[in-house]
C-alpha cells in the first residue's frame, strides 16, 4: 500500500500535547532572496531545490499538515512543478507559484483543474498539482493537510533539501513505529521532533534497486490503536497484516466467491491433464482476458472480482487475485504473496508493515515445486516474474501464519549473437548476424518490439546506435510464442568499422556487441549493485580473411573471474585456415554486490572492456 496514509482521527481520545510550534516558513510568503537566487551555493549544479519541507501533527485536531517551498533554478527542474505526493480523498492542497517580473512580485494560485488524484485504492490517493506560470527563477509553495500520520517522511530527495523539520506528537492510545533509512546525519533528532539541514542531493547511480532504499527518510507504521478496553492491531506482526488484508473486501479469502470463473474452469479442466499444463492454460487466460492498466496495488479496484473480468481491465492486483481464485478453483495450492516492488523500496527483514505493500502476486505449489506467478506481463511465460517483483522477499498472506517467500529467479538475461562475416575488397565486412535471446533477455525484446508499429520501425531503432550497419535482409521468428527464444536473422553490410592504416586493417573482433564504458564511475559506492537476475552475454564472430591478407595479431585468450566466480569473462582466440573466431561469454553469476565487493566488480568491468578492446591486425600483402 504505497503511499497509503494512516488515518487516525476517530482513534485520538487520550492525547498529550506539545506547546503551540512555530512553522520555518510562511505558505505564500517567499523572501527577496529566494527569489532572486540563481543557483544552490551547496550543489550549484542542482537543477531545483527543496528551500524548506515542513512537516506537523497536531494530536488535537489529528490534522497533519505539509508545507513544502521548491525552488526552480533551470529547466531540468521544471518536473518538480508537477510532482506527485501521498493523499487520501479528504486531503486538502493549496499551490502557489510566485515569481519575480521586472522587480515587480507576481503570485500566481493553484487551480482545482489543476490537481489530479490517482487512485490507489478505497480510501488512498497520489496527488499531482500542475503548478501554473513555471519558469527558471520561479519559487512555488505547495501545503498539504490529511487527518493521520504519513506513511513516509523524506528529509533527503534527488535534490538538495536546504531545510527539513518533522514534528510527530505522540497520541497516547496509538503505537507506531519510525524506520530509519539513509547514510545521512540529522542535524536534530529529538523525538518528536527531527530536522535536517543542507541535505546533499542523492545520487542515482548504476544498478540500484531503489533509491528509496537509502534515502534519508522515516517510514511509519501503526503497531497498535486502544480505545477503552479494546484494541486493534495493524503492524504489531505479519500475521496482523494478513487479517487485515483479509478483512479488506478489496483483498481475497480463502472463500470468497468466483461463480464468474466456473466456465473458464471447466474449459481448462476439459483441456489438459497434467498440473503444470493447467497452470499454463489459467496463467494465460487470465493474461488475455484481464489487461493491466499499469497501476501497482495490493488491493483490487473493486471487490466486484466479476465485473472486472467482465470489464477486461484492472490494476495489477485485479489481475493477479483473478488469477488467485481460478487456481484455487482449479484445486491448486495457492497462496497470495504481498510486496514490495524495487522502484517502492524492500520490505523491511525484520518489521511488519502494511503502509509498504504496494504488490501481490501468486504462490502456486505443485508437488515439491512452487512457482511464483504475475500475470500482468503479455509478453511474459509463467515461470518468469517482472524485474520489478524481483526485490529480496514477500510474505505470505493467509489466516493463521504469514511465511516469507524468497523473491528471487534462477532464470537469467541470456542472449547468444553470432557473426559470420567476410572482409570484402572495399574494405566492408559482408555476412550473416543472428540473435538469440531468452527469459529475460526474450522479455525486454518482445516488450520492445511491440512498441513500434512495424518491424521496419523497430530494424530502424535497431540500427540507430550501430554505426555503419545495413541490413540487407531480416527474419524475426517467434515474436509472439512466449516459451521460445527469439530468434533474429540478418543478412548484413558493415560498413566503416575496419580502420585502415596503410596496409594494416583493425577489426575490433566484437562489432557492436563490445563493451566499451564501465557502468561503474565512482570511486567508492555507498550501496550495492543490484542486478535483480543474472546475465550471460555470449558473443562469437567469425572472420574469413582474403588470400591477399595476413594475420600480424591476434587477442590473446584468457579467462577473467572474480572471487566466488560472482562475475566471469571467457575470452577465446583461434584461428582456422583463413577464419579467425573469437568467443566471448560475460557473465554475472550473482545479482548482487555489496559495497565492500564494489572496487573489485568494478576493476573487472575495466578488464573486461580493456580486453574485448584488443583489436584483430591485419596486414595486406
Amino acid at each position: 500500500m504505497k503511499n497509503v496514509i494512516l488515518t487516525l482521527s476517530v482513534f485520538f481520545l487520550v492525547i498529550s500535547v506539545l506547546p503551540a510550534q512555530k512553522a520555518p516558513i510562511k505558505f505564500g510568503e517567499v523572501s527577496p532572496d529566494e527569489l532572486k537566487m540563481v543557483s544552490y551555493p551547496g550543489d550549484t549544479s542542482a537543477a531545483a531545490v527543496i528551500l524548506c519541507d515542513y512537516g506537523y501533527l497536531n494530536i488535537q485536531t489529528a490534522l497533519f499538515t505539509r508545507t513544502l517551498r521548491i525552488k526552480i533554478l533551470k529547466k531540468e527542474g521544471y518536473n518538480w512543478a508537477n510532482h506527485s505526493y501521498p493523499s487520501t480523498e479528504t486531503s486538502t492542497i493549496k499551490g502557489i507559484t510566485t515569481n519575480l517580473e521586472n522587480d515587480k512580485v507576481v503570485q500566481e494560485k493553484l487551480k482545482n483543474e489543476s490537481i489530479f488524484y490517482d487512485k490507489l485504492s478505497e480510501k488512498n490517493f497520489v496527488v499531482r498539482a500542475a503548478m501554473p506560470n513555471i519558469k527558471v527563477g520561479s519559487v512555488i509553495d505547495l501545503q498539504f493537510a490529511f487527518k493521520g500520520i504519513p506513511s513516509e517522511w523524506k528529509f533527503q530527495e534527488v535534490i538538495p533539501v536546504k531545510y527539513s523539520e518533522l514534528i510527530l506528537e505522540n497520541p497516547k492510545d496509538v503505537r507506531f513505529r519510525i524506520n530509519y533509512f539513509g547514510f545521512e546525519p540529522l542535524a536534530v533528532s529529538t523525538p518528536p521532533i527531527w530536522i535536517a539541514k543542507e541535505m546533499p542531493s542523492f545520487k542515482i547511480e548504476s544498478y540500484m534497486s531503489s533509491k528509496e532504499n537509502y534515502l534519508t527518510k522515516f517510514e511509519f507504521d501503526i503497531l497498535n490503536i486502544t480505545y477503552g478496553a479494546f484494541t486493534k492491531e495493524f503492524a504489531s506482526s505479519w500475521e496482523s497484516v494478513s487479517r487485515l488484508l483479509l478483512d479488506n473486501s478489496n483483498f481475497i479469502s480463502p472463500n470468497s466467491g468466483s461463480i464468474y470463473l466456473n466456465n473458464l474452469a471447466k474449459s481448462i479442466e476439459n483441456s489438459k491433464t497434467t498440473g503444470e499444463e493447467k497452470l499454463k492454460m489459467a496463467y494465460e487466460s487470465v493474461k488475455s482476458i484481464v489487461k493491466w492498466d499499469e497501476r501497482k496495488s495490493v488491493v483490487a479496484s473493486s471487490p466486484n472480482f466479476a465485473f472486472t473480468f467482465k470489464m477486461k481491465l484492472g490494476n495489477s492486483a485485479d489481475v493477479n487475485l483473478i488469477l488467485y481464485q481460478l487456481l484455487k478453483k482449479l484445486d491448486f495450492d495457492v497462496t497470495p504473496v504481498v510486496m514490495s516492488t524495487r522502484d517502492n523500496g524492500i520490505l523491511s527483514p525484520i518489521s511488519p508493515s502494511l503502509s509498504k505493500l504496494n504488490y501481490v502476486i501468486v504462490l502456486a505449489k505443485i508437488g515439491d515445486k512452487s512457482i511464483l506467478l504475475d500475470a500482468t506481463e503479455p509478453y511474459m511465460p509463467y515461470y518468469l516474474i517482472p524485474l520489478r517483483c524481483l526485490n529480496n522477499s514477500g510474505r505470505t498472506v493467509s489466516e493463521v501464519k504469514s511465511d516469507l517467500v524468497d523473491l528471487s529467479t534462477t532464470r537469467k538475461d541470456k542472449e547468444f549473437t553470432t557473426y559470420f562475416l567476410k572482409i570484402q575488397e572495399d574494405n566492408t565486412l559482408r555476412g550473416k548476424l543472428s540473435k538469440r535471446k531468452i527469459d529475460y533477455s526474450a522479455l525486454d525484446f518482445r516488450s520492445k518490439y511491440h512498441k513500434f508499429n512495424s518491424q521496419d520501425a523497430y530494424l530502424e531503432d535497431f540500427k540507430k546506435d550501430k554505426l555503419g550497419l545495413v541490413i540487407n535482409e531480416s527474419r524475426i521468428d517467434n515474436v509472439d510464442s512466449v516459451y521460445l527464444p527469439v530468434i533474429e536473422e540478418y543478412d548484413v553490410t558493415l560498413n566503416n568499422l575496419l580502420n585502415v592504416l596503410g596496409n594494416e586493417v583493425y577489426i575490433m573482433p566484437l562489432l557492436y556487441d563490445q563493451l566499451k564504458e564501465n557502468p561503474f564511475a565512482l570511486d567508492v559506492r555507498k550501496y550495492p549493485v543490484d542486478y535483480g537476475y543474472n546475465i550471460e552475454k555470449n558473443t562469437t564472430s567469425s572472420f574469413e580473411i582474403p588470400d591477399n591478407y595476413t594475420v600480424t595479431e591476434l587477442p590473446g585468450s584468457v579467462r577473467l573471474r572474480m572471487e566466488g566466480n560472482s562475475a566471469s569473462l571467457i575470452y577465446d582466440v583461434s584461428q582456422l585456415g583463413n577464419t579467425i573466431k573469437v568467443t566471448s561469454i560475460f557473465a554475472i553469476n550473482k545479482t548482487m554486490f555489496l559495497p565492500e565487493e564494489y572496487a573489485a566488480l568494478k576493476e573487472f568491468y575495466n578488464q573486461v572492456i580493456k580486453k574485448q578492446s584488443e583489436p584483430i591486425i591485419l596486414k595486406k600483402k
